[in-house]
């Protein structure tokens, strides 16, 4: 499987998140809104094993998210990813980056850049 093919099937928006000192000292965050047609990626959801030794290294994650070209993204971002079918909206989550990182096939040729996301529903915010 090349690494476009692996990096296609899903596409999510990059919401890079600004912040400021608030009136009492707080952060006072946000992220930018969705824009542009998104970026098309691969989403996958980490099985039970996975999120276990990511727990133990003291991180909270739910999803890997695999690009095919570098989206220099890091735990200022979220990834708000969006799915329907005939019916409807199936997903509409908020992936929030919790690391990013490149691997490289052994001759240098190839890169895959990959995203570790924890997820928050869009209707809990």
């Amino acid at each position: 499987m090349s690494i476009a093919l692996m990096c296609t099937g899903d596409r999510v928006f990059v919401n890079a998140r600004t912040s400021s000192l608030g009136a009492l000292g707080g952060d006072t965050g946000t992220y930018a809104s969705d824009s542009g047609s998104g970026v098309e990626c691969r989403v996958e959801s980490l099985d039970a094993s996975e999120i276990l030794e990511y727990s133990a290294k003291g991180m909270r994650v739910s999803h890997t998210v695999y690009f095919a070209s570098d989206q220099a993204l890091d735990g200022s971002h979220r990834l708000h990813w969006t799915a329907t079918n005939g019916l409807g909206t199936v997903v509409d989550r908020h992936l929030y980056v919790q690391a990013y990182y490149q691997e490289n096939s052994p001759d240098g040729s190839l890169q895959l850049f990959i995203a570790i996301c924890d997820w928050k529903d869009t209707r809990n915010q």
